[in-house]
């Protein structure tokens, strides 16, 4: 289990009443690195007929914004309702008085508290299947030359499955879970030949886990989180991997519950000629991903569940703007006809924060006041209540930190001192922001990771500001334009009061000059 946490348990699994209403379930799919423009209903160039349904039927947020952009720190957002900065792991390794450096370093531990514990204190039981992403627990080397149908290397993925297994239940709260990914696939104890993308069988592992639910009579929470659109190439999943391969080696239970690897093929092929291969593997991913919400769907409508279920779509960052926190928000989609009205669509300025305090509301249940989240419900703005729930949302990335308001975005790198003092007007663009001057890409540009620079100009700027009205791509800083003196004023004020409550000093802020007079 993860951290105990006093609740009140408010679901009964009396008959319902119209006093004691029975709780909803919950379907939380995470995507990886799905952007809006993938899906229809933000206008994409792809048809995603299931994911638009949810659109169609529930709410669309326009201004959902992750707290970070690369998929470690997001995922501990989505998992714990904090920002990634107050993880555990983050403090032991960023020395005493220093900014702390957000990658692939915010763990959960096992004092933090997890959306499984606020919804298993909530009366739930609750199940996570496919990627965890938040740390890693033991386990036992697998050549990667092995063969899955070997009986030798059968013992080890075996126990290594169980490992995976009890880790989520015992530190991040679960009480089940199903075909777990520690880590991405290719940086897994498994096979080469299983070091591909599964969503047949994640989806297949899903079905199976709504039959577990069913022998109880409990409401559920279940977290379904993907490993696509997100590299390694889909296409050569799709075109090099046995069909048959899983984590568990080759099986063959899950091959009917979506359409075929051939069908998938032809359909991205329609969409061709392909820029590059990654356009192609991502086509092939965000269609593979519309089927499995489609599955999904389906099964739940098919058990008579669908209405009484509270489906989630979310990524945990985009690609464009991946590991910087230039680009715009991420797609969310929720359906729920008990309260949201079909179509609606919700501008308000949102956090994944926000996400866990939400789904509790929704569902009608209880958060109390010491629960740490960093987040607020939104369930006024789905109800139509408000337009607004907070007046800024905070990201940070690196030594990178952010505000976005409803017209404004503003981001701000500041180094620790030591390196700080090193840098001059002369080689502060051979600095990335991860603070490092080895070469991530392109050798002939900055030390850029996923050539960055090449897509936000501001990229090596120590102060960016955008008008997101005029400039949604994010491509000319205002910071040094007086015209926007005020507004830049503004969003440091922002950035100001998100410091003072975070465990890591960040440069000058902290202390905000407009409260104190300064």
């Amino acid at each position: 289990m993860g951290a105990a946490i006093a609740f009140g348990v408010w679901y009964v699994s009396a008959p319902a009443t119209a006093q004691a209403p029975a709780a909803p379930n919950v379907l939380i799919i995470v995507a990886d690195d799905a952007e809006r423009r993938d899906l229809g209903s933000y206008g994409g160039r792809l048809a995603t007929p299931n994911l638009d349904r949810l659109a169609a039927e529930g709410a669309r947020f326009t201004r959902a914004y992750p707290t970070s952009t690369v998929c470690t720190p997001s995922r501990y957002t989505l998992l714990t309702g904090r920002i990634p900065s107050r993880s555990a792991t983050v403090a032991q390794r960023t020395p005493a008085g220093e900014p702390a450096r957000i990658t692939w370093n915010t763990f959960i531990n096992p004092d933090d508290a997890t959306l499984a514990d606020a919804f298993s204190a909530n009366g739930f039981a609750t199940a996570l299947v496919g990627k965890w992403h938040v740390g890693l627990g033991p386990q036992w080397h697998v050549p990667p030359r092995s063969w899955p149908d070997d009986p030798d290397y059968a013992r080890p993925m075996e126990e290594n499955i169980e490992l995976r297994a009890r880790h989520i239940r015992e530190l991040g709260g679960f009480d089940h879970a199903r075909a777990v990914y520690p880590n991405n696939v290719k940086a897994m104890p498994v096979s080469s030949r299983l070091m591909g993308h599964h969503q047949h069988w994640l989806t297949h592992e899903t079905l199976r886990q709504f039959d577990d639910f069913a022998l109880g009579d409990r409401p559920w929470l279940l977290y379904h989180a993907t490993t696509i659109p997100h590299p390694p190439d889909i296409w050569d999943t799709l075109h090099d991997m046995d069909p048959r391969a899983t984590l568990h080696g080759y099986r063959d239970e899950h091959l009917d519950v979506l359409p075929d690897f051939a069908d998938l093929i032809r359909r991205t092929e329609a969409y061709g000629p392909f820029e590059n291969r990654s356009v192609r593997s991502e086509t092939a991913g965000v269609l593979w991903l519309d089927d499995a919400v489609g599955a999904m769907l389906d099964d739940l409508e098919a058990r008579g569940l669908l209405d009484r279920t509270i489906v989630v779509f979310v990524s945990d960052h985009g690609r464009r703007g991946k590991f910087v926190l230039n680009d715009g928000p991420v797609p969310l989609l929720i359906r729920w006809p008990e309260k949201i009205e079909p179509g609606t669509v919700v501008d308000g300025v949102v956090s994944l924060a926000d996400l866990l305090p939400s789904l509790i509301d929704l569902a009608g249940g209880t958060l109390p006041a010491d629960y740490p989240t960093d987040g607020v419900s939104f369930v006024p703005l789905l109800t139509g209540e408000a337009e607004q729930v907070r007046a800024a949302a905070y990201m940070e990335v690196t030594y990178t930190r952010g505000v976005v308001t409803a017209g404004f975005k503003y981001i701000a790198t500041r180094f620790p001192e030591r390196i700080a003092e090193t840098l001059t007007p002369d080689n502060r663009r051979r600095i990335n922001p991860e603070g490092a001057g080895e070469s991530f890409g392109d050798p002939d540009g900055g030390r850029v990771r996923y050539n960055k620079h090449r897509i936000f100009p501001g990229y090596f700027d120590d102060d960016q500001l955008y008008d997101l009205r005029a400039d949604p791509g994010e491509q000319h800083n205002l910071a040094a334009d007086p015209a926007h003196a005020a507004a830049l004023a503004e969003m440091k004020s922002h950035l100001h009061r998100f410091s003072a409550d975070l465990p890591h000093p960040f440069g000058e802020f902290g202390i905000d000059p407009l409260e104190t007079g300064e």
